[in-house]
């Protein structure tokens, strides 16, 4: 395997990137960086893209199609940061405000820095997003009050219902939807990320960070043999899931750790090389 001479994107915060490769519109390859999207046919040459004002996080891409999504923060009307996902039709080329996300009860949801700004680049605008099977999912960090933490969209993100049953309590991570009658996300149940930045990330119980579902993320069921503090981002290839995640040792310990499965259910670690 080759690499050429790497691209420098300007910005460092809510960096996500995806390869489309589409009989019917072409390949792309398209980097979020900060405030701008960046967009090449050749994974080479980058052109940056206005975002309509959104600090993006996360892309989703309609397979066959030539819509496309980010998730993140976005200032409203009222100079309030708030969860927004922009959308493009024309692959990618331009983009334009969708929505806020937030449940019926116009509740917003919260990236998982807490719209605090702070300079990770996993937090920052931390908004999770995936879209399969006629579905767009977003997640993000509850208030501890009223902001939902897993929200479905069934007009490709035009609204948001809070119809999830058995998602995460205290934030979603990731969504992966690779596999069509598999759905898996990661997150946490019983911590938030922004703490270890904010306030002190500290042990005190094991927590769900795996869940799986297959009924296009209406219901949500545990998975086995998870994280016990905090699940990252999950990946899908050759009938195989492959999860990263922490678990928590003692009150200040904590152990990186990395997870596979052949059916979304129940999870192993994976033998570490030294």
């Amino acid at each position: 395997v080759s690499w050429s001479t790497s691209v420098k994107f300007s910005g460092k915060q809510g960096f996500d990137i995806v390869i489309k490769n589409s009989n019917v519109n072409g390949n792309f390859v398209v980097a979020t960086a900060s405030n701008t999207i960046w967009r090449s046919a050749t994974a080479g040459d980058f052109l940056p893209i206005d975002t309509d004002q959104i600090c993006c996080s996360t892309l989703a891409v309609k397979p066959e199609f030539p819509t496309w999504w980010c998730s993140g923060i976005r200032l409203d009307d009222l100079a309030v940061t708030r969860a927004a996902v922009i959308h493009s039709e024309d692959n990618a080329t331009s983009w334009d405000l969708l929505s806020f996300i937030q449940d019926t009860g116009s509740n917003y949801m919260l990236a998982r820095d807490s719209n605090a700004n702070t300079g990770n680049v996993y937090l920052r605008a931390g908004i999770a997003l995936a879209y399969g099977n006629g579905v767009l999912m977003a997640g993000g960090l509850t208030d501890d009050v009223a902001s939902p933490v897993m929200l479905r969209s069934l007009d490709d993100g035009a609204t948001w219902v809070n119809d999830v049953v058995g998602g995460f309590v205290k934030e979603t991570a990731y969504y992966n939807f690779d596999n069509s009658s598999i759905w898996v996300a990661t997150g946490s149940s019983g911590y938030k990320s922004v703490d270890s930045e904010t306030v002190s990330l500290s042990y005190t119980f094991p927590t769900d960070t795996i869940k799986y579902s297959t009924n296009q993320g209406q219901t949500w069921f545990n998975a086995a043999n998870d994280f016990t503090m905090l699940g990252y981002e999950v990946i899908y290839a050759n009938n195989t899931w492959l999860a990263t995640g922490m678990d928590g040792v003692s009150a200040s310990s904590y152990d990186l750790k990395l997870k596979y499965s052949t059916d979304g259910s129940n999870w192993s670690n994976v033998t570490m090389f030294t």
